[in-house]
Formats: C-alpha cells, sequence, structure tokens
C-alpha cells in the first residue's frame, strides 16, 4: 500500500507523531488526527484530495480480536459504500505506547545508560502482573459500551489524584467493585447490564495475567477512552 499522508492518534506532541515522524522521515508525512473518533471519515474524504492517504490507530480496551501476535500492524479495514476498504493498519499491541517499553527498544534506546536486561524485565513483568486484573477490568468495561450517548468509563481513580493514576488497590475483589462503581453510574442515563459486564471480566482476566498476551506490557492508565 503507497502513502504519502500518515494520520496517527494523540496530538502534535504525542508518542504516536513524534516517533512515527522521525521513522518515516523522507518516506511520508506523519499528521495527528486526535481522537480515534471520527478517524475514518477523515482518512476517506482526505482521499479525495490526495489518495495515498492512509492511518495508523491504536486497538485500545474495545478491540476483541486477540489473536497470537505476528509482530506486525494489522490490516485496518472497513466496509465503505458497501466495499471493503483498507484504511492502513492498526497496533498490533494496544498502542505505539507498549512499543516503547520494549525490552529490546530501551536497550537500543538507552545504549549505555539502559537498566541491566535481567533487572528491568523483571520489573516490567512485575509491574504486568500488579495490573493484570486490573487491565481485565478496563477491557471488560470497554466491550460493553453502547455507543451513545455518553461512554462507559473504563477506569476509576486514586483518591490520592495525579493525571490518570491507577486506583489505590488493584486486588481483583476491588475490580468488581470498580466495575459495579462504572456500571451504576452510567447505568443513570442509559442501562448496561452489570452481569454482563462481569462475565467478560471473568472471561478476560485469564488472558491478562501470567503467559497471556497483555502480560509484560503495563500500560493500562496511558489514555483513557
Amino acid at each position: 500500500m503507497s502513502v504519502s499522508l500518515l494520520y496517527c492518534e494523540g496530538g502534535d506532541k504525542s508518542p504516536d507523531s513524534r516517533i512515527l515522524s522521525k521513522i518515516l522521515a523522507g518516506v511520508c508525512t506523519v499528521e495527528a488526527f486526535g481522537s480515534k473518533y471520527g478517524f475514518k471519515d477523515k482518512i476517506m474524504i482526505a482521499r479525495g484530495f490526495q489518495p495515498a492517504t492512509a492511518g495508523i490507530r491504536d486497538r485500545d480496551f474495545d478491540d476483541e480480536d486477540e489473536s497470537p501476535p505476528k509482530n506486525i500492524p494489522r490490516n485496518w479495514s472497513v466496509n465503505w459504500q458497501n466495499q471493503t476498504v483498507q484504511l492502513g493498519w492498526l497496533w498490533e499491541r494496544k498502542e505505539i505506547e507498549n512499543y516503547i517499553i520494549d525490552p529490546d527498544v530501551v536497550r537500543l534506546a538507552l545504549g549505555s545508560k539502559a537498566p541491566p536486561a535481567s533487572d528491568y524485565r523483571a520489573a516490567l513483568d512485575d509491574a504486568a502482573h500488579l495490573i493484570a486484573d486490573y487491565s481485565a477490568a478496563r477491557i471488560a468495561l470497554s466491550q460493553s459500551r453502547i455507543k451513545k450517548p455518553k461512554q462507559l468509563r473504563n477506569y476509576w481513580h486514586s483518591t490520592t489524584g495525579g493525571k490518570h493514576p491507577f486506583p489505590d488497590s488493584l486486588a481483583e475483589a476491588d475490580c468488581y467493585a470498580g466495575i459495579r462503581s462504572c456500571v451504576q453510574d452510567y447505568n443513570r442515563i442509559q442501562m448496561v447490564s452489570e452481569e454482563d459486564v462481569l462475565t467478560i471480566f471473568q472471561q478476560i482476566l485469564p488472558t491478562c495475567r501470567s503467559g497471556a498476551s497483555y502480560h509484560f506490557y503495563p500500560t493500562a492508565q496511558t489514555r483513557i477512552e
């Protein structure tokens, strides 16, 4: 797929645009789009003026495709006017931040300043274990969303403040309580079954724990979408 203009998520100073602009310098122009909502329409409109336009977007917690990774971006195709059209690609991991913390990327980026590989992997592994249940809860909430009139919140805050903080406790029991709180808040606007969300949580939970696809890439708090 020939590309002269690539749209990505986030703002001008987001990791997406900053990293992709460096990697693709001299290959194509990279422009930040902002939120993923309306992304498809923006690409199709842009192709009317510049046909070689594509996009790369996050998979986020609402993506249900958890097929085994192949270490390549996934094709992003949609139905447009009764035809299947490739808009670009989806990150195979949830978002670009999951690549930034990869041990091989850290080693190459920091060189002699990189921490010992075994220490870094152990710390990353510990962090992944810590947020596994909370990640499962966010996925369950995201996959239970009804798009309008308001999004079902897929996170709950720490009581100590800060920007997009993790909750004070990340235990499985606290995740059940967090899910119930998010659903109860949302049901004041539009009904979602608490039992349905908890069922998805129970199904997702094993995939977020040790040895599964979410394990080892702990960025559950980087995006609130």
